[in-house]
């Protein structure tokens, strides 16, 4: 819905909006530990897929390893004493994944 001419002032200018990046997992830097392991997974899972991954398959295997290795940090994290990091996030990254 566009807003009346009447409610705009005069003379205003549009605000730009910058671009919205997509990032997937090669975008990550490889010198983190949590990059280190979602890559690892991803490796893993399309193995155990065949290799030859779909557009579609690729997707699916990079949030699957994403969302394990998110899931297996909190949980090392809560476990280690992080009071940062609460059960209920344990709990529901760990259905996620």
């Amino acid at each position: 819905m566009q807003p009346s001419t009447a409610a705009m002032e005069v003379g205003s200018e549009p605000v730009p909006r910058s671009k919205t990046r997509v990032l997937t997992l090669g975008h990550l830097d490889r010198g983190t530990r949590a990059a280190r392991r979602a890559r690892a997974l991803a490796a893993d899972f399309a193995t155990e897929l065949g290799g030859a991954l779909s557009v579609a398959q690729r997707a699916a295997v990079e949030q699957a390893a994403t969302l394990t290795a998110l899931s297996e940090d909190a949980a090392s994290r809560r476990l280690g004493g992080a009071v940062d990091v609460s059960l209920e996030d344990v709990v529901r990254l760990g259905r996620l994944a």
